[in-house]
């Protein structure tokens, strides 16, 4: 996780031109020291959150699932503060998360599915608009993209592992 927001850190910094620090350019990452005083070491979430997925968006922006009520929180790396509104949707076990320009996708693992939301043009609304389900889906983890496609890897957590159990990637269609 700590990747994932030193990536969306690096990004911000050079989207927002940041005051004191050199705008990183391909290759090069601006030192921990440097975004220190910038951004927190710690965003604290709303309480009893039980977070699960984290991917950046736009500037500053993060989006994070919560296992416990299927709520996504929007927070901006240097406050946290914000929530998506999905109209009462619910994606419960907000797993792997992805961001796709206004398009967020949620993997629901339990359910077996992945959960499409339209990120609305305020920063804290969302509206859920499908979701995908394949039969070749078994307690999916995460999520990447590749074209058209996404790709979902098979977590199987309902299967006790052992050396032989199989594990997949599951292709899907992304629209």
């Amino acid at each position: 996780m700590r990747r994932a927001v030193v990536v969306g850190l690096v990004a911000a910094a050079a989207a927002l031109a940041v005051p004191g620090v050199a705008t990183p350019t391909v290759g090069t990452v601006p030192s921990a020291s440097a975004l220190d005083g910038l951004f927190p070491a710690v965003i604290p979430l709303p309480d009893g959150f039980q977070p699960e997925g984290i991917v950046t968006g736009r500037g500053t922006s993060f989006y994070v699932g919560s296992l416990r009520d299927g709520t996504i929180y929007r927070g901006d790396l240097r406050t946290g503060e914000g929530r998506v509104n999905l109209g009462g949707a619910s994606l419960e076990c907000g797993d792997g998360l992805l961001r796709r320009g206004r398009t967020l996708y949620a993997v629901q693992g339990a359910s077996n599915q992945i959960a499409v939301v339209r990120l609305g043009s305020s920063p804290t609304s969302g509206t859920l608009v499908r979701t995908i389900t394949d039969p070749d889906l078994d307690v999916p983890a995460t999520i990447a993209p590749f074209g058209p496609f996404l790709y979902a890897v098979n977590g199987r957590f309902s299967t006790p592992p052992a050396a032989d159990t199989p594990y997949q990637v599951v292709r899907l269609p992304a629209s």
